[in-house]
């Protein structure tokens, strides 16, 4: 994984002591991606009050690359939109236990 996506994730787990699963998804875990292509993650959260203040907030700590940023309350893992866009994943972390097993390391 790129260094300043690292920073990103070491900030993100900072932020919330731990208490995060960062997921990549899209091209980039597929790994059919360009040197271009941005970065996709869901961050997931035990509980959220307002997705577009968290967002924007996590948004603030990414420097020097493209991403999107998707935030979910651990509840809403089940959803069906959640479950399609995870079917190709890479846990990076997984702070709050929500994957288990199914955690596999990041390879660019």
């Amino acid at each position: 994984m790129e260094k300043i996506v690292e920073n990103f994730v070491e900030k993100v787990k900072e932020k919330y002591a731990g208490k995060v699963t960062i997921v990549l998804f899209g091209s980039r875990a597929r790994g059919d991606y360009w040197p271009s292509s941005d970065y996709d993650f869901i961050i997931f959260l035990e509980k959220v009050e307002d997705k577009i203040n968290e967002a924007y907030e996590l948004y603030k700590l990414k420097k020097g690359f493209s991403a999107d940023i998707i935030v979910f309350s651990k509840d809403e893992l089940k959803e069906k939109i959640v479950e399609k866009m995870l079917e190709n994943k890479v846990v990076i972390y997984d702070g709050l236990g929500l994957f288990n097993s199914d955690t596999k390391g990041f390879k660019p």
